[in-house]
């Protein structure tokens, strides 16, 4: 894992993000804050989506504080793997949250060995589960013991499904 660190009051640009892949090219997972909500600063998802493209590498977004405040583009911007929830601007409840999944993640997700299933964590499982069928059968709800330690540990070990 690589951190991109860029000053507080800054954005982060697809030049730095290019140039973290010049510097290190097996980097194959890129997650990205789209707006910080203790500084106001928000991050240009789609020249940023655009350079992850090129690298070929999947791209999670964390949306949390920008949804119902900013546009929020997954498909657009080329995110993979999209996390929102309600508790920032939309003013709801904490917890409350949606991530959308991309085919490309998905696949990707697919031919890691280590993915979590039969968890709250498994990308497959949601699929399976939801996808497949329709949305005809209900989002697996986790057992109260399953996160942590055993949920963090996957995905500590699968990266939920991401990585090498």
């Amino acid at each position: 894992m690589y951190d991109l660190a860029v000053p507080y009051h800054t954005a982060v640009t697809a030049a730095q993000i290019r140039a973290a892949f010049a510097e290190h090219p097996e980097i194959d997972f890129v997650s990205l804050v789209h707006a910080e909500a203790a500084t106001g600063n928000t991050n240009p998802v789609a020249e940023i989506g655009t350079a992850v493209r090129e690298q070929g590498a999947l791209f999670c977004l964390d949306a949390l504080a920008s949804v119902g405040a900013e546009p929020v583009l997954p498909d657009a911007w080329g995110v993979d793997l999209c996390v929102i929830g309600a508790q920032k601007a939309m003013g709801g409840p904490a917890g409350v949250s949606a991530g959308p999944v991309s085919e490309r993640a998905r696949a990707r997700t697919a031919a890691n060995p280590h993915a979590p299933r039969r968890s709250y964590l498994s990308l497959l499982d949601g699929k399976e589960r939801r996808v497949d069928t329709g949305r005809k059968a209900l989002p697996h709800a986790p057992a109260q013991l399953e996160m942590p330690p055993g949920g963090v540990r996957r995905a500590h070990r699968g990266g939920v499904g991401f990585g090498r």
